[in-house]
């Protein structure tokens, strides 16, 4: 992870190295559109990699003040490493300006080891 930034409507973590979370990401649609022919997987959006830690729907609480609590973190947390030892294919449903989820399946994800 990277340093705090916004996307719209959220606070969130970027992640990096981009390209190979792109790869992780796009890996995974295609396995789960070969498992699920079905289903219907609407294109990405093109916010880059990023971890949402706050939405810009919270009870009355001004964005300025979410961004200033954002930033104050930004002063104290730059950098961070994050082991992705898992996916998840989730049911995702937004209601009332709220994100719910149900995990459908697990996948345990073997390390890749470095280029040298």
């Amino acid at each position: 992870m990277d340093r705090l930034s916004g996307v719209p409507s959220a606070e969130a973590l970027n992640v990096a190295p981009v390209r190979e979370v792109q790869n992780l990401r796009e890996t995974l649609r295609s396995a789960t559109a070969s498992a699920c022919p079905e289903l219907e997987l609407g294109n990405p959006k093109p916010h880059p990699p990023h971890i949402s830690i706050a939405y810009a729907n919270a009870d009355g609480i001004p964005a300025r003040d979410a961004m200033q609590a954002v930033d104050r973190a930004n002063e104290t947390v730059r950098r961070s490493a994050v082991a992705v030892t898992e996916a998840l294919l989730v049911l995702l449903q937004r209601r009332q300006r709220s994100y719910s989820w149900q995990v459908i399946s697990r996948v345990p994800l073997t390390p890749v080891p470095p280029d040298l």
